[in-house]
């Protein structure tokens, strides 16, 4: 969505287009934490690397970002029903990519047994928010079947 200038170029964007730490704070203030929040690192951080990065191992790098980043928003999702997906953008070497769902409704040590995609995170997210599905990804499996019964946000 980044890339939408119906959407980049509105005022909205620059509104919610925010640094990382105002989502601290919105967590620290009860009450302002947005339902959606799409978080991303950046070059040095990402797992792919950069030229200008301190760290020359992206995965070690990533790894740190995430050991630093996640405790409080683990916390937060523990103490409100919540949920993250921690979702690469490509595999190494094939289709398959990394995925992670972390929540107090999640399945503890569950794999699932269903193909999904990137519009498997689409249609999920869609659902829960109660949005009508994108033609794109009305087919795709949603992450349902990873959640306790009843848990699904």
């Amino acid at each position: 969505f980044v890339y939408f200038h119906s959407i980049i170029d509105g005022p909205s964007c620059k509104q919610n287009d925010v640094d990382l730490s105002r989502l601290e704070t919105d967590i620290a203030q009860a009450g302002t934490t947005a339902a959606y929040n799409f978080i991303t690192p950046d070059l040095c951080h990402d797992m792919h690397g950069d030229g200008a990065c301190i760290e020359p191992d992206a995965l070690r790098a990533g790894d740190d970002w995430l050991r630093a980043n996640l405790p409080p928003l683990i916390a937060f999702a523990e103490a409100h029903a919540g949920v993250i997906f921690i979702v690469w953008d490509e595999g190494e070497g094939d289709t398959r990519i990394p995925f992670i769902a972390v929540g107090p409704g999640v399945k503890k040590g569950y794999a699932g047994t269903k193909h999904y995609n990137h519009g498997s995170l689409v249609k999920s997210v869609e659902r829960i928010l109660g949005l009508p599905y994108l033609a794109a990804v009305a087919s795709n499996h949603d992450f349902a079947d990873l959640f306790e019964p009843g848990k699904f946000p």
